[in-house]
């Protein structure tokens, strides 16, 4: 990949950083102008989760779940396996101006996940 990279003209603009602390994940994440996910076959990935929850745009294959998360005011999609496809939505999400306010994550906030468990927690709690 780095030889890649080099002989792309690429170094300097793409970087190798290996693991990151779990702690330090939302500073990686709003520092991203997009997250980019091509992938074949998926569920629901934590990782597109984690980048809306952070106003992060999205490039996604249209694959497993992620239909679902990715809707147009928060990323692009692309049939999974195409590579034209997948560069033209890079490059349209990078061009675009994304109002970040209107990006949000499907599945909530972690005060609302835990509101709202809660409440299951205390309806199954009362059944006889």
């Amino acid at each position: 990949l780095e030889d890649q990279i080099a002989s792309s003209g690429a170094k300097g603009r793409i970087f190798l950083h290996g693991r990151v602390d779990h702690g330090e994940m939302v500073r990686w994440y709003n520092s991203c102008d997009i997250l980019c996910l091509p992938s074949l076959a998926e569920g629901t990935p934590n990782v597109i989760l984690e980048a809306l929850a952070c106003s992060v745009p999205v490039v996604a294959s249209s694959t497993g779940g992620i239909p679902d998360i990715v809707d147009a005011e928060s990323g692009l999609l692309f049939p999974p396996g195409e590579l034209s496809p997948l560069a033209r939505a890079i490059g349209e999400a990078l061009d675009r101006k994304w109002d970040r306010d209107r990006i949000k994550c499907p599945s909530g906030s972690w005060q609302e996940n835990a509101s709202e468990l809660s409440g299951i927690f205390a309806s199954l709690s009362r059944i006889d």
